[in-house]
């Protein structure tokens, strides 16, 4: 289940949608194994899968708390164990939520869940004493109903459900040469205060002008930068998109902005700064 798991002993897990502040008193209630929230139609959906799978005596899910309007993981939740998913597309059959595809869990775990897990639709209900009595009913259900046969396979077609995605971890850091390197002469960023804009000009080594460009926006600025052909190395679009962000939120905040310095309060000191060439071209 997502943020805010509670673990004990039961049979019936509560999703509680958005509402964060359920979790707690649901989490209390006489046979909730688990709570917890449901925030997309996605990744959410999929960790409380994988949550399900690991725990195999839960065998009822009440689906309460507010729904999302803009992500819709309930009612996507709801389809997924009324419709099942699209094999092909991977995507959940009936659900109107924002992205409703499940690619790292596989199907035949989604459906050994549907078979096992009864869903009941509380979506809207935000009392946890109108949750515990919808709880207590889906038990003794439940209590009366056959338990499904213990499934020990473990082959690769039908074994426990996949571990979740793991971010490829890297490292900050790097060597950038110097500017005057992968462009002919130089760029200045400043601010015209007055007319409440960013300030870009281009200029040779002999001090000849390029290019102008004002703006307000960072982005957007980059954007025709590189649009122009002004700049085609990517460290150095890092460098002034990093620069031009800087001089966009000093704009914005009133702050002094000098290139190259790092933004500060006024009238707080700045930190030392190091000459250009061993900034741009800093030792391995």
């Amino acid at each position: 289940m997502p943020r805010g798991e509670r673990a004990r002993e039961g049979e019936v897990a509560v999703c509680s949608l958005s509402s964060r502040e359920l979790v707690e008193p649901l989490s209390a209630l006489p046979g909730v194994a688990l709570a917890g929230t449901l925030m997309t139609a996605n990744l959410g959906i999929e960790e409380l899968l994988r949550t399900l799978a690991r725990r195999p005596a839960i065998r009822g899910l009440v689906v309460c708390g507010r729904d999302s309007p803009c992500f819709l993981p309930g009612q996507s939740l709801l389809a997924l164990f009324r419709d099942g998913v699209d094999p092909e597309r991977r995507s959940i059959i009936g659900a109107a939520g924002y992205m409703p595809l499940l690619r790292s869990v596989p199907l035949h775990e989604v459906e050994r869940l549907r078979a096992r897990v009864e869903v009941v639709d509380a979506r809207g209900e935000c009392d946890p004493l109108v949750v515990g009595d919808i709880v207590q009913k889906l038990r003794a259900r439940l209590c009366s109903a056959p338990r499904p046969a213990p499934d020990g396979r473990t082959t690769a077609e039908d074994g426990p459900c996949a571990p979740a995605p793991c971010f490829r971890r890297l490292r900050a850091g790097g060597r950038r040469v110097g500017l005057s390197r992968v462009l002919d002469g130089f760029v200045v960023i400043s601010l015209d205060r007055r007319a409440r804009r960013i300030v870009l000009r281009h200029y040779d080594d002999d001090l000849t002008p390029r290019h102008e460009m004002t703006g307000v926006r960072a982005e957007s600025m980059l954007l025709g930068l590189l649009r122009a052909g002004v700049i085609t190395d990517p460290a150095h679009a890092g460098y002034l998109g990093g620069e031009l962000t800087k001089a966009e939120t000093a704009l914005r905040l009133g702050l002094p902005y000098v290139q190259d310095v790092p933004l500060r309060a006024p009238g707080r000191p700045g930190n030392a700064v190091l000459p250009v060439h061993e900034r741009e071209e800093p030792q391995p």
